[in-house]
């Protein structure tokens, strides 16, 4: 891993609701929030290789609102669905992004310092 980046497995959204008598539903929690210079850069929801690609995208943009993110990422194990909140953008794509090319689509007019392509390319 890169210094200075974090993958935060359960990274807690918001409480669960009050249910009365002191006890509250199940908290909101994303699968991954992927973070760098304790900057939150994107969501990963992650689903079981038996479900749909597809099927964790909901899920995913509603934890990318709650976090005010511009990208997000479900996955089956086998495939990989990106959004671009801000662009509108979403699709499969064949990796994850870098990050530094993950700091560079979040930040255009900075460099990462992580000494990727992305930056090389500045």
């Amino acid at each position: 891993m890169i210094g200075g980046s974090r993958i935060r497995r359960e990274y807690s959204i918001a409480p669960g609701r009050i249910q009365g008598q002191g006890r509250h539903g199940k908290a909101l929690a994303a699968d991954y929030v992927l973070g760098y210079r304790n900057t939150k850069l994107a969501v990963v929801k992650a689903k079981a290789m038996g479900h749909e690609l597809t099927e964790g995208v909901g899920q995913a943009k509603d934890y990318e609102q709650k976090l005010s993110l511009r990208h997000t990422y479900a996955t089956n194990g086998l495939g990989i669905y990106a959004i671009d909140m801000r662009s509108g953008t979403e699709g499969e794509v064949a990796t994850f992004p870098t990050l530094g090319e993950l700091w560079t689509l979040t930040f255009p007019s900075t460099r990462s310092g992580t000494g990727d392509a992305a930056d090389k390319a500045r």
